[in-house]
């Protein structure tokens, strides 16, 4: 394997632990406080906004402070291999509350959460910047965000046909949970660290970082950036429902909870397989282009997996 095939499945393999957590929060995490921990539905949600809410606010602190850094290994790489260990602990929290006898359960879940998220920030967002400190080539980066891809998609699916299966090993679901948040914690940690050995970044350009205010108000008047973020917050909207609301759909509606992890997995397999072609219609076309039509197949088959039982039932 050539050295720039390694670093790029060094640099999914990084994907692959991050999506590790972010999979098993979006797929079974809301499951698992109203159906384990007996949490009102309300509650549940309520617990998941604040805790989104303050992933927003602390995302951008992450990038200002990950952007200033500098160490001989490099501005973002310290952060992933540092906070691995970190990571793997506040995921384990939130799956740890049965065992407490805790006596407010919405308190510790909410405050379990936001220390997960805050961990969880603190690699994610340096890893989504690592891609433009390893090269400064657009084709190689295109290249770098294909084996991303195929990273957290591996992830999505060892989660969607694992989770289920491995808790049902344990004597109780409280307990198949906890050991699976452990192993995932585990698994992840190894992956951040392969990746921290397997990859390198360029040394920093000399011009020294805007004002963070500065940043703001460049970003504030950014028309096309502005619409792009709105773009992207939609989709990650629509992205959040569908993988929480899925478990339900199928356990509750369909009354086959044995056909979730299929379900999940069907989703997964669409976006290894699709990944490519994806990638050739930005090539062929344009990056809006297959943005757009992006958009349209998964807002039709959104429709056909949630409406028609719904449209028959009125």
């Amino acid at each position: 394997m050539s050295e720039a095939r390694r670093v790029r499945a060094a640099y999914g393999l990084g994907c692959f632990g991050t999506d590790l957590y972010w999979h098993g929060t979006s797929f079974f995490l809301l499951f698992y406080y109203t159906d384990v921990l007996g949490l009102p539905s309300a509650t549940a949600g309520l617990v998941f906004g604040a805790a989104m809410i303050w992933d927003g606010l602390i995302d951008p602190l992450m990038g200002l402070i990950a952007s200033r850094t500098r160490t001989r290994w490099g501005r973002y790489r310290p952060y992933i291999l540092l906070g691995a260990a970190p990571l793997a602990a506040a995921y384990a929290l939130m799956f740890v509350q049965p065992f407490l006898g805790v006596p407010w359960p919405l308190a510790f879940a909410l405050l379990a959460q936001m220390l997960f998220r805050t961990a969880y920030t603190a690699i994610s967002i340096p890893y989504g910047s690592l891609s433009a400190a390893i090269t400064t080539s657009a084709d190689e980066r295109n290249m770098l965000a294909t084996f991303k891809v195929w990273g957290g998609a591996l992830a999505a699916l060892a989660v969607a046909l694992g989770s289920q299966p491995f808790v049902a090993l344990w004597p109780t679901p409280q307990l198949g949970w906890l050991m699976l948040a452990l192993l995932i914690g585990t698994v992840s940690s190894a992956a951040f660290v392969v990746m921290f050995l397997r990859t390198r970044e360029q040394p920093p350009g000399e011009a020294p970082p805007q004002a963070f205010g500065t940043m703001l108000r460049a970003l504030a008047e950014n028309r096309p950036f502005l619409v792009l973020l709105a773009a992207i917050v939609a989709v990650n909207i629509a992205t959040v429902i569908s993988g929480k609301v899925t478990v339900y759909y199928f356990t509750y509606y369909l009354q086959r909870p044995d056909l979730t992890g299929l379900g999940l997995a069907i989703q997964v397999a669409a976006v290894l397989l699709l990944t490519p072609v994806w990638s050739w219609v930005g090539r062929r076309w344009s990056k809006r282009q297959a943005w757009l039509w992006g958009a349209g197949v998964a807002t039709a088959g959104l429709s056909a997996e949630f409406g028609p039982e719904r449209i028959l039932d009125t």
